[in-house]
C-alpha cells in the first residue's frame, strides 16, 4: 500500500504548502518524513522541472520503495512505477501510455504497455521532445485495429504492429526515461548514476495493445 497519494493540481501554488518535508536519510535512503496533520508531500523544485520539460504531473504516489507517477505529455496520458531500490541499476521502465481518439463515429480509448530501456547518455532532439512517431503509431493502431473492445497481448501480433516504429519509438522514450529520471534526482536529492549492465537485454517492447 503507498503510504501517501498526491494530487497535483496546476493551479496549486507550491510555496504555500502548509509542511515541510525534509530527506530522511537515517533510516532509509529514499524515506520522507511528514509534518504532523500534513498529508501532502512538498516536491515544488520537482514539480518546477516536469513544467519545464512540458509535462503536467496529475498525480505522484510515494513509499520508502515504490514511486507511480501520472502526467500528461503531447496529448498522452503516461502512467510509470518505480522501485527506489538500487535505482541506478535499472534497466527499463514501464509505462501505460493512453490517448482518446476517434474512429470514425465513435470515440476509442488506446493504451499501451511499454517496456522502454534506460539509457546512461541520451542525445535528445527536437523530434524526441514532439513524440513524433508515437503519434504516428497510435494513428496507425487506431486504422488497423477496428474492433472494440480489444486486447492484444500476442508477441507476434505486436511485433508486426510495431516493427516500422520500433527505432524511433524507442529514440522517444530514451528522452522520455532521461526526463524522469532527472525529476527523480531531483526530488530524492540523489544523483542517480545510470549503469548499463552487461548482458542485459536494452530493447524497447511494446507489450500490450487495448482498445476500449
Amino acid at each position: 500500500m503507498l503510504e501517501r497519494i498526491v494530487n497535483i493540481s496546476p493551479n496549486t501554488d507550491y510555496k504555500k504548502s502548509n509542511g515541510h518535508h525534509k530527506f530522511n536519510r537515517k533510516n532509509n535512503p529514499y524515506a520522507f518524513s511528514s509534518a504532523a496533520n500534513n498529508d501532502s508531500v512538498s516536491i515544488s523544485p520537482a514539480t518546477a522541472l516536469l513544467s519545464s520539460y512540458g509535462w503536467k504531473l496529475n498525480s505522484f504516489n510515494s513509499s520508502d520503495e515504490k514511486i507511480e507517477i501520472s502526467f500528461e505529455y503531447e496529448d498522452f496520458l503516461f502512467v510509470a512505477s518505480l522501485e527506489l531500490i538500487e535505482l541506478s541499476k535499472y534497466q527499463h521502465i514501464n509505462y501505460r501510455v493512453s490517448k482518446t481518439v476517434n474512429n470514425y463515429s465513435a470515440e476509442v480509448t488506446i493504451t499501451i504497455g511499454v517496456s522502454a530501456p534506460v539509457a546512461e547518455d541520451v542525445r535528445i532532439n527536437d523530434s524526441s521532445r514532439k513524440m513524433e512517431k508515437l503519434k504516428a503509431f497510435f494513428e496507425h493502431i487506431r486504422e488497423v485495429t477496428l474492433s472494440k473492445p480489444n486486447l492484444i497481448t500476442d508477441a507476434l501480433t505486436l511485433d508486426t504492429l510495431y516493427a516500422d516504429y520500433k527505432n524511433e519509438l524507442k529514440e522517444e522514450f530514451y528522452f522520455l526515461n532521461h526526463c524522469l529520471m532527472k525529476f527523480l534526482e531531483t526530488y530524492l536529492s540523489k544523483k542517480i548514476d545510470i549503469t548499463n549492465i552487461e548482458g542485459v537485454e536494452h530493447d524497447f517492447k511494446i507489450k500490450s495493445i487495448q482498445i476500449k
